[in-house]
């Protein structure tokens, strides 16, 4: 016995009633009988042509940064970004979607924190200004449907088999971190690939990483500031940030070199290792 929805085939978390037996583990998403797949909406795929505006431009190693997510997404390969938080990895997927939507695909950008998730759509809005960008969290339930959809992790459960790129961030945090049930919904939830971004992976994650070759190698000399992936081909990104007179973060790209060393210092302080480990499409 299984349930299609969560994966579970633990005994103890079914239940027989007059309609059937039915999963207990993942009730909280609506009652789903042994059997039966959630029900899959009817959606309209059509070709959105976008633009998005940014505050500052990327540096040169971001740009090749996200050339490189758009041609990993194209051969149908799952993505994981790992950077530093504040690098800019929201910055960097702007160029998947919007070639995405211009394809006719449906995307998702799902987020464990419902504070960020309104964050996100208003940033997405002010980039994407002819996108209608919508929010899907507690508080956010009543639209459900828009050309971006921003959501929570457990929000993934109304969207059976609807897009073909899903975004995930903060896969490294609560609640979607080691449980099972979010990661099977967030799993149907995505017919096409997944780009998942991260600051601090979890050796299970990296692990599927290295499974994929067994000359994976990955490094990172924090005194030195130098990082590498030997994965078939090494790939590797240095954005810098510039730090203000009061020790804070402004935009990134901004910083250059001077002849009192304080770019070195700030190579030292701010220099952020972007790693893409690429993953087999599963199934």
């Amino acid at each position: 016995m299984q349930c299609l929805r969560c994966g579970n085939t633990e005994k103890r978390y079914f239940y027989k009633d007059a309609k059937g037996w039915y999963c207990r583990k993942c009730i909280m998403f609506g009652r789903i009988g042994v059997g039966e797949l959630p029900e899959r909406k009817n959606v309209c795929r059509k070709p959105i042509h976008t633009a998005y505006q940014l505050k500052y431009p990327l540096t040169p190693a971001q740009k090749r940064c996200a050339s490189e997510i758009v041609m990993y997404l194209n051969h149908h390969q799952d993505v994981l970004v790992y950077a530093a938080c504040g690098a800019g990895k929201t910055e960097l997927v702007m160029e998947a979607i919007k070639q995405s939507l211009v394809k006719g695909s449906r995307v998702g950008f799902a987020i464990s924190r419902r504070q960020v998730v309104l964050e996100i759509r208003e940033r997405m809005q002010d980039a994407f200004k002819n996108l209608n960008v919508i929010a899907v969290c507690e508080g956010y339930t009543e639209v459900t449907e828009g050309d971006l959809i921003i959501c929570t992790m457990h929000q993934l459960y109304r969207y059976h088999a609807v897009f073909d790129l899903l975004i995930m961030d903060e896969v490294d945090a609560f609640p979607y971190r080691g449980n099972a049930v979010l990661k099977q919904i967030a799993i149907h939830a995505c017919i096409g690939s997944r780009l998942y971004l991260t600051a601090t992976p979890d050796e299970e994650m990296l692990s599927d990483v290295r499974a994929v070759s067994k000359t994976a190698r990955l490094s990172f000399d924090r005194t030195r500031c130098e990082s590498s992936l030997a994965f078939h081909t090494a790939v590797s990104a240095y954005p810098i940030f510039k730090a203000s007179e009061k020790g804070s973060r402004t935009d990134p790209g901004l910083c250059t070199d001077d002849s009192s060393g304080r770019a070195d210092e700030q190579m030292a302080a701010y220099c952020v290792s972007l790693y893409f480990l690429y993953f087999k499409n599963e199934g």
